[in-house]
């Protein structure tokens, strides 16, 4: 895990609960099937299995090799499948890492689907973190759910220290705009809807 001081706190730091390499393979998969199938010699490969391969490859990229929860210097991305999340530090109320990382803030609940724990690893963990005598998770017992949730709740923590905000408000009193953006993913969406549109078109044709 990388230093939070200096030049390191800068660059933004990726965690993934895993399906790389799953995702990886199948797209392998998906290549190899295309390729075998363009150089058949029977030449009875449909012309609609090119875009339904992309199509597929599309959905295993943006299911399993794009969601992440992503640090940055002064806010976190909730990378899910579809749309990033972008929240600013100081808006998070509440972060916890559970099978999903799960932000509040005053204006609503966030969900990323990019990085959790699994039951075993919650249970685990707090067996370990009830038993230290400060109540902090203790790096060599615990699993990386649990480092990363108190690296962000540290995180959350120093950046209110550094703002003036009372319950989301300027010190005048006028509540101040929320800051959280959601960001759609449009290369996902639209490489997916063309390549599902060609895949009926050629496969009534055909």
């Amino acid at each position: 895990m990388q230093s939070e001081g200096g030049e390191e706190a800068r660059k933004p730091q990726r965690f993934r609960a895993g399906g790389v390499t799953v995702g990886v393979l199948g797209l392998v998969v998906v290549a190899v099937v295309l390729v075998v199938g363009t150089v058949d010699e029977r030449g009875d490969f449909p012309a609609w299995a090119y875009p339904c391969g992309l199509a597929v490859a599309v959905v295993i990229w943006a299911v399993m090799i794009r969601p992440a929860l992503v640090l940055g210097e002064d806010e976190m991305e909730l990378r899910n499948v579809f749309h990033s999340r972008w929240i600013p530090y100081a808006e998070v109320v509440e972060v916890r890492v559970a099978q999903v990382t799960i932000v509040h803030t005053e204006d609503g609940r966030y969900v990323g689907s990019g990085f959790g724990r699994s039951r075993t690893a919650i249970r685990r963990d707090g067996k370990h973190v009830a038993g230290t005598t400060d109540g902090r998770p203790r790096a060599e017992k615990v699993s990386a759910g649990q480092l990363v949730e108190d690296l962000l709740q540290r995180r959350v923590r120093a950046a209110q220290e550094q703002q003036t905000l009372a319950a989301g408000a300027d010190v005048d009193g006028t509540p101040t705009a929320s800051r959280v953006r959601r960001v759609w993913s449009w290369p996902v969406l639209v490489l997916l809807a063309v390549s599902v549109g060609a895949t009926v078109v050629l496969a009534l044709v055909g």
